[in-house]
């Protein structure tokens, strides 16, 4: 039989403490503290043995049927999907380019949960700070996609870039006649030169569909 260990975590429990009793089947017993924060009694077998050995309480005895259709648990499948999987469509803007999942979250939903908390809302989604950087508590956050379009590698704009894009832009259009219109493509690709981007983003910033809340 496999040796428990004092300070591992078997399922959603973390062993605390070796009680030196034994059940009726002379099984080892153990102190355990559950991720729901209750304490609880175990056994060798059980925590060996069982597939999400818990506390026993309601919560923890339903959470994987729980939990796994929320907006968090699929958040939290699809970031594994994105930094682990190779075969994932967008695995190369992730796990291709070097961004980790931290131990603490990559085999433990409940971490996650804990440490992230409940989506405000449906408009809501993962989003890391640091764009190069790993998925981690320091550097994740529950953000709007139009903030986290503001923050991905491509787009690096400051408040700044925005309002010059759109003063620029607005100044060439105020000059112009009908005999200069065909040349409003050739300005929104200056300044997609000038500021590294697409022509389609600096439409976005100058039809303001994108970074609303900089005026």
């Amino acid at each position: 039989m496999n040796k428990v260990e004092i300070g591992k975590k078997y399922g959603m429990l973390t062993v605390v403490e070796d009680l030196h009793k034994s059940n009726k089947l002379k099984y080892k017993l153990y102190k355990c503290k559950c991720d729901c924060s209750n304490t609880c009694v175990k056994s060798t077998a059980d925590l060996l043995y069982l597939k999400n050995p818990n506390c026993g309480c309601v919560g923890c005895s339903h959470f994987k049927h729980r939990m796994k259709n929320t907006p968090e648990y699929r958040i939290w499948k699809s970031m594994k999907q994105r930094c682990l999987n190779k075969n994932n469509p967008r695995y190369s803007d992730y796990g291709g380019r070097g961004i980790k999942i931290c131990q603490r979250w990559i085999d433990d939903f409940m971490n996650f949960y804990n440490d992230m908390g409940p989506r405000p809302d449906k408009n809501y989604s993962i989003d890391r700070i640091d764009n190069d950087g790993d998925y981690c508590p320091e550097n994740c956050r529950w953000e709007t996609n139009q903030v986290q379009c503001q923050n991905t590698r491509h787009n690096k704009f400051t408040a700044d870039d925005i309002r010059y894009i759109r003063e620029d832009y607005q100044k060439f259009v105020d000059g112009m006649d009908k005999f200069t219109k065909k040349f409003k493509k050739d300005k929104l690709e200056e300044l997609a030169e000038k500021f590294n981007s697409s022509i389609h983003t600096i439409r976005g910033i100058i039809s303001r569909k994108t970074w609303k809340n900089i005026q």
